[in-house]
């Protein structure tokens, strides 16, 4: 970094005007304040403007949430694989149905209520990725109505 640099950060400019110590004086473009800003911080900043982080093209990871379940069920299943037919898809459907249960999904209240919402939100992407390799929508009601009628045949 030099003097007369200019960096963007939240989409507002900043010039490097000199050294301050251990920092650097940066003034905003606009309306001339100065302000102090480390050697670290304009790194960080840097690496948030490649990232577009304060702007509304903001990269995200998108997660593969069945791929998550599926490394979890490999350690107990060996077999366990994506779901390719309808009834496999159903059945991974069953899994989420169960646990998107009030209990199940909260721990039996052992954990925050926003971690709850997070897990559910990450359980109902998982369900979107689902249906779309089932090829239609379908509501929890109807899997929980699949997986009666299966219990009650297996009674019988």
């Amino acid at each position: 970094m030099e003097i007369g640099d200019r960096i963007k950060l939240n989409g507002a400019m900043y010039t490097i005007t000199g050294p301050h110590k251990r920092s650097w004086l940066m003034e905003k473009d606009s309306n001339g304040k100065t302000y102090k800003c480390t050697a670290a911080m304009i790194g960080k900043i840097q690496n948030q403007n490649k990232m577009g982080v304060g702007t509304k093209k903001q990269w995200r990871e998108k997660t593969n949430h069945m791929a998550r379940r599926l490394q979890y069920r490999r350690v107990f299943d060996k077999t366990a694989k994506i779901p390719v037919t309808e009834s496999e898809c159903l059945d991974w459907l069953e899994m989420i149905t169960s646990d998107l249960s009030p209990e199940n999904l909260h721990c039996d209240g052992e954990i925050s209520r926003t971690a709850a919402m997070a897990k559910g939100r990450a359980l109902r992407a998982e369900w979107r990725e689902v249906q779309k390799i089932l090829g239609y929508k379908i509501s929890e009601h109807d899997v929980e109505m699949r997986s009666i009628e299966r219990w009650r045949k297996e009674i019988k």
